[in-house]
C-alpha cells in the first residue's frame, strides 16, 4: 500500500503570477490534485466513492511556506493521510524544493457527501486504518476557527459564470481564492507575501450566482479576513491570509493594505 504519495511540478511561466511564482490558487490546485492522485491509488477516489453515491469534497485547507517556488523551477509536493473519524479525513502535505529542502506544509480537511442529498455521509465503508500515516511530521499549526471582524472594507460584486464550474457543477476551490486574492492591488503582493493562507469552505456556489467579498483585519493576530456570502447572506466560505515584507521579512498587519 502507498501511504505516502509524491508528485514533481515544474513551474511554466504559463503558470506564474506577476511575482514570477505559483500563485496561492495554482498551490491549493495542485494539493487538490495530487490528493485526488493519491486517493485514486488506495481506491476510495471517484469511482469508489461513486459507487457509494457519494463524492469527496474539501472541508478546509490550510498551508505555510517560507517561500513560493518560482518559474521553472522543480518541486515537490507530498502528500499522506494523516486519520479519519466518522464524518472527515485529514489529508497533511510537504512542499520541498529540487533539492528535498522541505518549503511549506500544508493539511486539509475532507468529508463525504451524499450526490443527492448534499448531506454528510459516513466515511466508515472508505476509512482503512492501515491507510494512515500520523507518524509523519506536518510542522504547522493547524488552522483555527475563523471569525469575521467588526470592521471591514466594502463590499464587491462578483457573479459565478461557466468557467468557474468544475465537473460537480458548483464553484471550484481555487476561484473561490482568486477572488480573495483580487481583494488587494498588485503592488502589496510585490512588496509583501502571503505567507500562511486558510480557507474553510461552508456552502456551495452555482452557475449565474452572485456573491459579495468581504475584507477586514483579525484584530488578535493581524491576518486578512475575507469572506465570500451569497443571497440571504448564505456564507460561501472565510478565509485568512497573514503577510510578511518582502524586503525583511517582517511581519506585516493586514489593516495597513485596507485603509
Amino acid at each position: 500500500m502507498i501511504t505516502e504519495y509524491t508528485h514533481t511540478y515544474c513551474l511554466t511561466a504559463a503558470q506564474c503570477n506577476a511575482q514570477r511564482e505559483v500563485s496561492p490558487a495554482t498551490l491549493v490546485q495542485q494539493i487538490i490534485d495530487v490528493a485526488t492522485e493519491h486517493a485514486d491509488i488506495l481506491n476510495i477516489g471517484f469511482k469508489r466513492m461513486s459507487e457509494n453515491n457519494t463524492l469527496w469534497v474539501l472541508s478546509r485547507v490550510a498551508y505555510e511556506l517560507k517561500r513560493y517556488p518560482r518559474m521553472l523551477e522543480q518541486y515537490t509536493v507530498t502528500t499522506w493521510i494523516e486519520g479519519y473519524n466518522k464524518l472527515f479525513s485529514d489529508r497533511n502535505f510537504v512542499i520541498r524544493d529540487s533539492m528535498g529542502n522541505t518549503i511549506g506544509y500544508a493539511r486539509t480537511v475532507w468529508m463525504a457527501i451524499d450526490k443527492d442529498t448534499r448531506r454528510p455521509a459516513d466515511l466508515s465503508s472508505v476509512a482503512d486504518p492501515s491507510a494512515t500515516r500520523p507518524d509523519l511530521e506536518c510542522n504547522m499549526a493547524r488552522p483555527g476557527k475563523i471569525r469575521f471582524p467588526k470592521d471591514h472594507n466594502k463590499p464587491s460584486c462578483y457573479t459565478f459564470g461557466a468557467s468557474d464550474i468544475d465537473f460537480n457543477r458548483h464553484v471550484t476551490s481555487r476561484r473561490y481564492i482568486e477572488l480573495v486574492i483580487d481583494q488587494l492591488p498588485l503592488d502589496i503582493y510585490d512588496r509583501y507575501i502571503l505567507t500562511r493562507f486558510e480557507i474553510a469552505y461552508s456552502h456551495e456556489s452555482l452557475c449565474g450566482e452572485r456573491v459579495t467579498v468581504t475584507s477586514g483585519t483579525d484584530p488578535t493576530s493581524g491576518a486578512l479576513v475575507s469572506a465570500i456570502d451569497g443571497d440571504g447572506d448564505i456564507q460561501k466560505c472565510l478565509t485568512r491570509a497573514w503577510f510578511v515584507n518582502r524586503a525583511d521579512g517582517s511581519s506585516t498587519e493586514a489593516s495597513m493594505f485596507l485603509n
